[in-house]
């Protein structure tokens, strides 16, 4: 491996001409002593060299050999590959049948992100799982992202319910929104997310995104759908009094900045209700 042979780290150039390179680097070269010599290399990896990074820290992962993983999970700002924790994580447990065991992977592979970045990186990490489809079909996956820690109504964003909103909307099973419901996930921050959050003002986006969860909170609980009829109906006002207030900031907001003319008496103080001109 690169780490008992320092001299023999490739330069820049050398890893452009090389073949399968940046596979070789993931795989036999110890990243963090290969990094201060290829700095700019890194940090402008096009999408095919970086996967191949990541194929060959996955490829060595599995031969017993974990460091390049944990130092791509917990070196963005060094190896920025542009691909999804969720992504590498997936991958990297794919051919890990149970759920438990994925858990096990997952711990060994987040295990050099700092103690205090842990949580905050599990909750993205299982939220932005269903910001695609990409992930339907790996409920062991989620199951084991759940296990490690992350928190299935975590807020993101400045809100919780993200994760069950986002799976609603792109069509995961049941028995993921279950999955979800069991481990804290609550229907009401779903739904006052999908009826506050401006990602669902698209089209008719957020009435089928309504539709689906009471449709799903009455099959997991067994609550009848119309009792929430007197909770939309606030939500929705207080949606629209949240409309409303941005609009209005919006109107008050000046253009542009403009430059104070000159030998020009100071404005008086506007009246309420008055918009300040700059």
């Amino acid at each position: 491996m690169f780490a008992k042979k320092p001299e023999k780290a490739a330069s820049a150039t050398e890893h452009e001409d090389a073949a399968l390179t940046f596979y070789d680097a993931g795989k036999d070269y110890d990243l963090m002593k290969l990094h201060p010599q290829n700095k700019e290399l890194f940090a402008n990896m096009p999408e095919q060299r970086a996967q191949e990074l990541q194929n060959g820290a996955i490829a060595a992962f599995r031969e017993g050999h974990p460091e390049n993983i944990q130092t791509l999970l917990a070196h963005p700002d060094l190896f920025p590959l542009n691909i999804p924790p969720q992504q590498m994580l997936c991958n990297l447990t794919k051919n890990v049948e149970d759920s438990e065991d994925k858990a096990a992977v997952i711990l060994v592979a987040i295990d050099k992100i700092p103690e205090e970045q842990k949580q905050k990186f599990l909750d993205k990490t299982l939220s932005d799982v269903f910001t695609t489809v990409e992930f339907h079909g790996e409920e062991p996956f989620i199951t084991a992202l759940i296990t490690v820690g992350a928190d299935a109504n975590a807020v993101i964003a400045g809100a919780p319910g993200r994760a069950m909103a986002m799976a609603v909307t792109n069509g995961y099973p049941q028995t993921v929104i279950g999955l979800l419901h069991e481990n804290g996930a609550k229907f009401e921050d779903a739904l006052l997310r999908i009826q506050t959050k401006p990602f669902w003002d698209k089209d008719n986006r957020r009435e089928l995104a309504v539709h689906k969860l009471k449709t799903y909170r009455e099959a997991i609980t067994g609550e009848p759908a119309v009792q929430e009829s007197d909770v939309a109906k606030e939500l929705g006002q207080l949606r629209a009094e949240i409309a409303a207030l941005r609009d209005e900031l919006t109107r008050r907001l000046p253009d542009a900045p403009k430059a104070a003319p000159k030998k020009k008496p100071a404005a008086s103080k506007p009246k309420s209700g008055e918009n300040p001109s700059l």
